[in-house]
């Protein structure tokens, strides 16, 4: 009798918190410009239908794939695939990570090949006596004995696999398949020397920060545009009492039964209250009370009638329409109740927010604190603005852009200097902002030349580099590296290659610093409506005029040491590598 072949399919484990790459959701961290789940998607298309195992649901919807919730969050990736055993109808599943973007189509064919020959047997990856639990085929045969690792509390892997029947496939020297990138470092390590895509290097850069977790507490009108840093819940219920929304009479509903235009109903009034005034007693059968909107409804009183349908009597009213109960009636609590959260934790504050908050009674909300941002504009051919100019020289532009847009967008703490092209004293720079800035920026320096001093800075201070040149013009050479845990971006000295990569490298990353108090950066699709200048050899940024659904480059220089054009600008136009730039092309356009 025929052997029964097992059915199989894949799970990519999308990881749980991250905290090794500071939050970045690895799933979308890219490398040549693809997403770490495409590439790992790339190598299993074809072969086998494709689950992702996820901590939650929401942030992965955009992946198309069909999403696996993890039953047991906070444990690793054995609770990844002991979810993915209990809702997927195959015998055995395909399990790999998806920060293995090198998984090759070749490698997932062998393990499956190896695992036809012995279904049942847990089969992995291993590559000079390294294996890796997160490459292999695992049958849901050894469930219950996963289960019971959970049950107690026993998260590794590999004692688990010395208690089961496992076959290993060897991989060749040169497949990079069992490669995972579990922090910067090893992502760095992976990419250093190539020339990076802009996708990469952001990638790259958010990975190498965490969020500022300082926060401080700000009167609301100083609060517009932070980031909540605590729950604001209500202490009261809103309103406080039952309250008018027109200006009439409060009475009870009964007394108005009968009333018409042609048999109206006569009550005495016995008194009148104004918003913030309260009537002390209640109202009996036959009475009401004047009262104005916003006013408390008194005791006894379950209805207002508009005071148009009266005849505005003072001593005596009459009421010309029936009244139901609790019509034109604001309960206490009808806007919310005491213990509600009103605004969440992370939230960005407007005005509203800030009304909200006073609402409660509250005069300061906890925020984070702004990012603190250090900007280094080096080179010795250049002096400050205001100063004599001496033959040589010419004035900084770099320093008082840099500045002056991380204002624009949001990020107020931001300390500005002027370096000698003289690698230990800007290396000593670098040593001294650290302690008390989240980021440093240098401007100048990155290239080949002899005074191109930023790769000295970085073997100085023996920093962790994580990429130098990307693949884009103007601004390729760029160099980022991270020092003490500050991360230390180091631009190009060319005017527009700054204000491009200030917008395209370092604006993701203040987003995240920041918790999002620096939005994102705006692109849209637009169509040209004239030639560029030349076709773009690579990935290349143009300074444009964006108007109503069209974009054109500015008319004068797009060299990017020019800065006068950038005064017409208000986008960035981005031809992709090898593109001609015709007009009636559909572009990016990065909004300014």
């Amino acid at each position: 009798m025929a052997q029964k072949t097992e059915s199989m399919a894949a799970v990519i484990l999308a990881g749980g918190s991250a905290r090794r790459m500071h939050g970045e959701k690895k799933v979308f961290m890219t490398m040549q410009g693809r997403s770490f789940l495409d590439h790992v998607r790339e190598s299993l298309h074809g072969v086998l239908p494709v689950y992702l195992s996820v901590d939650e649901v929401e942030p992965y919807l955009q992946t198309g794939l069909p999403l696996i919730a993890d039953k047991y969050p906070g444990i690793g990736p054995m609770g990844g695939i002991c979810s993915a055993m209990q809702e997927c109808r195959e015998d055995a599943l395909f399990v790999t990570a998806c920060d293995m973007p090198f998984l090759r189509k070749e490698t997932v064919e062998k393990l499956i090949n190896a695992y036809r020959q012995s279904p049942g047997k847990i089969t992995l990856a291993r590559q000079g006596g390294r294996w890796h639990p997160l490459l292999g085929i695992w049958p849901k045969s050894v469930l219950p004995a996963l289960l019971g690792e959970i049950r107690r509390k026993e998260y590794s892997f590999r004692k688990l696999v010395d208690t089961l029947e496992v076959q290993y496939v060897e991989l060749e020297d040169h497949d990079r398949s069992l490669v995972n990138l579990n922090s910067p470092k090893e992502y760095a390590a992976q990419v250093n020397g190539e020339l990076l895509e802009i996708e990469d290097a952001v990638s790259l850069l958010r990975a190498a920060v965490f969020p500022v977790t300082d926060t401080e507490s700000l009167p609301l009108s100083q609060t517009l545009g932070r980031i909540l840093a605590e729950d604001i819940t209500a202490v009261t219920d809103q309103p406080p009492f039952p309250r008018s929304p027109l200006d009439g009479y409060a009475l009870r509903a009964e007394d108005s039964e009968s009333a018409d235009p042609k048999h109206p109903v006569t009550l005495q009034v016995i008194g009148k209250i104004y918003a913030g005034q309260v009537f002390e007693g209640s109202i009996a059968p036959g009475q009401c009370i004047r009262l104005m909107t916003g006013a408390p409804i008194p005791e006894g009183a379950d209805t207002v009638i508009r005071q148009e349908d009266t005849d505005y009597g003072e001593a005596q009213v009459q009421i010309y329409a029936a009244q139901k109960a609790y019509r034109n009636y604001c309960p206490a609590g009808d806007d919310y109740h005491a213990g509600t959260v009103l605004l969440q934790k992370g939230s960005r504050i407007t005005a509203v927010s800030a009304a909200v908050a006073a609402g409660t009674g509250k005069d300061c909300m906890q925020v984070y604190r702004q990012p603190r941002v250090a900007v280094i504009s080096t080179g010795d051919e250049i002096l400050p603005a205001g100063e004599p100019l001496i033959p040589g020289k010419i004035y900084d532009t770099n320093l008082p852009f840099v500045t002056g847009r991380l204002a624009e967008i949001g990020c107020i703490q931001v300390f500005g200097m002027h370096g000698a092209d003289e690698a230990d004293r800007v290396a000593q720079l670098i040593r001294d902002l650290a302690k008390e800035n989240d980021l440093i920026i240098t401007t100048g320096g990155v290239s080949v030349g002899e005074k191109d001093i930023m790769h000295d800075v970085l073997k100085i201070l023996g920093a962790q580099k994580l990429f130098w040149r990307v693949n884009i013009k103007p601004g390729a050479p760029t160099l980022a590296f991270v020092y003490e845990d500050t991360l230390v971006i180091c631009l190009t000295g060319n005017p527009f290659g700054v204000m491009v990569n200030s917008e395209l490298l370092v604006r993701p990353v203040l987003e995240k610093l920041s918790n999002g108090a620096v939005l994102p950066g705006r692109k849209e699709k637009l169509v040209l409506t004239e030639d560029v200048p030349k076709k773009a050899d690579v990935r290349r940024f143009l300074k444009g005029i964006a108007d109503n659904g069209t974009v054109r480059a500015v008319r004068g220089s797009q060299d990017a040491g020019t800065i006068s054009p950038m005064a017409q600008c208000n986008c960035y136009i981005e031809l992709p590598e090898g593109s001609s730039g015709k007009k009636g092309d559909v572009v990016w356009a990065h909004i300014l």
